[in-house]
């Protein structure tokens, strides 16, 4: 017993070592060339809101930002539509279907150019939210990213079937 002590409190040195000069690390898995950083914000009409989206972008390096609630309609200018995207990055809009409808609704996603960005088609049909799907390219694999929102006046029973709906078709797509 004595000797299986010393061999243990030996081992036990020997590790304590090797953490103290750093001579082992902890695994940070499989390294990765490419971080995304996604943000996501209910803008209430990014009209206006140009600065300070540009601050928010710059502040936490976001790679991604989907915006809700946009409140930019299809018929606006350029100047509008753009306005939202720093330097660096494009902005890609999802305009509310019924423009006739009181103000609101409206989605963009603002992504670094550097990043492949291409609207997913799809024939799903809902009514109780707005939806902008778009595929994010990268090298290995290609990611969905959905962009939903839902406004107050909308049944939540319905939202919730026909999100699950949702969910099951692009599940049904991934495995096709």
């Amino acid at each position: 017993p004595p000797f299986y002590c010393r061999r243990r409190t030996h081992f036990n040195l020997c590790i304590l070592l090797l953490l103290i000069i750093g001579g082992v690390e902890v695994n940070p898995g499989p390294s990765s060339s490419l971080n995304l950083t996604f943000g996501m914000l209910n803008t209430r009409s990014v009209v206006n809101k140009a600065p300070l989206l540009h601050n928010l972008i710059a502040d936490n390096d976001l790679s991604l930002l989907a915006l809700t609630e946009t409140w930019i309609k299809v018929d606006d200018p350029p100047v509008i539509k753009n306005g939202p995207a720093p330097p660096g990055y494009r902005i890609a809009h999802v305009h509310r279907e019924n423009p006739d409808q009181t103000r609101g609704g409206g989605l963009a996603l603002i992504h670094r150019d550097s990043i492949n960005i291409s609207s997913r088609k799809h024939d799903f049909t809902h009514t109780s939210f707005e939806l902008q799907l778009v595929n994010i390219g990268l090298k290995s694999r290609d990611i969905v990213l959905a962009n939903i929102y839902r406004p107050p006046s909308s049944s939540r029973s319905v939202f919730f079937e026909e999100f699950g709906l949702l969910l099951t078709n692009l599940g049904t797509d991934a495995v096709d």
